[in-house]
């Protein structure tokens, strides 16, 4: 195109004035330089091109890969959709459970402070109760304190009693030492003897026993044979009649209560000294007010 203008310019010029030969040579620098900027802009374009195809390439491929996994992620979206929509259905369920134990919590929570209020008197109650154990505990433990003190009393006066009675057993033993006692039968002593005879109405029997032997008038006496146990009932005697070495046992009470075993001749019996029968006193309490 270039060239072109440079011959028309060569032909209308060539009546002119001036000779173009030197234009001519810049036209001809500035068309070469023209044609060079041309082919580097055509192989500028040219890069370009080849740049966007293997850009287009390029993304053909990776369309293609997308294409791909759009694919695979479809397959595996229809895959999951039966288990999504399982899950969907689980969720719902646990939801809905979810719900139902929100509600009974709300009511379980109301149950509970209206069970706290009604035992509320009963808490009252209670550390009433527990201020009574700390009273009782203390006065427990007061008398726990006082108990200590009277043990360590009492065996203070335990000690000091078995001193006296020490004291006074060595005294006495010491006194009765040198006392005489007189030669008679007291009482809860024992004594055996032997009867001699029988009296005929079986009221009575002789022993040979009497003053010297410490039998004193109206004694009275246990009877028992020790040997015979629970064969021979006891019975009561008096002493009534007392030589120095021979007395008269009367049967005291009804003779029928001894046995017949124990009046023999021979018979050696165990008397035991005791007092007057309670039950004779009384009986004569009553005689006097007949």
């Amino acid at each position: 195109m270039l060239f072109g203008v440079a011959i028309v310019l060569f032909l209308l010029n060539m009546d002119g004035l001036d000779p173009v030969g030197p234009e001519l040579m810049l036209k001809k620098e500035q068309l070469h330089d023209a044609q060079i900027s041309a082919e580097l802009e055509k192989n500028k374009t040219d890069d370009e091109i080849a740049d966007l195809l293997r850009a287009r390439s390029k993304l053909r491929q990776e369309e293609e890969a997308k294409s791909e996994q759009v694919g695979f992620l479809k397959d595996e979206v229809d895959f999951m959709s039966p288990k999504l929509k399982r899950s969907k259905e689980l969720l719902d369920d646990v939801l809905s459970q979810v719900t139902l134990l929100e509600e009974k919590d709300v009511n379980a929570s109301r149950l509970i402070e209206e069970a706290l209020e009604e035992h509320k008197p009963f808490y009252s109650r209670i550390d009433d109760l527990k201020a009574e154990k700390e009273q009782i505990t203390s006065n427990v433990t007061t008398a726990e304190r006082n108990l200590d003190k009277l043990d360590t009393n009492y065996s203070a006066l335990e000690s000091k009693r078995d001193t006296s009675r020490k004291s006074f057993e060595d005294a006495m033993k010491e006194m009765r030492s040198e006392m005489i006692e007189p030669n008679t039968v007291f009482f809860a002593d024992e004594i055996s003897v032997e009867i001699e005879n029988v009296s005929p109405n079986k009221t009575g029997f002789f022993v040979k026993k009497g003053l010297e032997d410490g039998l004193r008038s109206g004694f009275r006496f246990l009877a028992y044979d020790k040997f015979l146990g629970d064969r021979a009932s006891p019975f009561f005697l008096r002493c009534s009649l007392v030589e120095p070495n021979y007395s008269f046992m009367e049967m005291d009470g009804d003779p029928l209560n001894a046995s017949a075993e124990l009046l023999l001749a021979g018979q050696k019996l165990f008397l035991i000294r005791t007092g007057e029968s309670t039950i004779t006193t009384n009986l004569e309490q009553f005689d006097e007010f007949d």
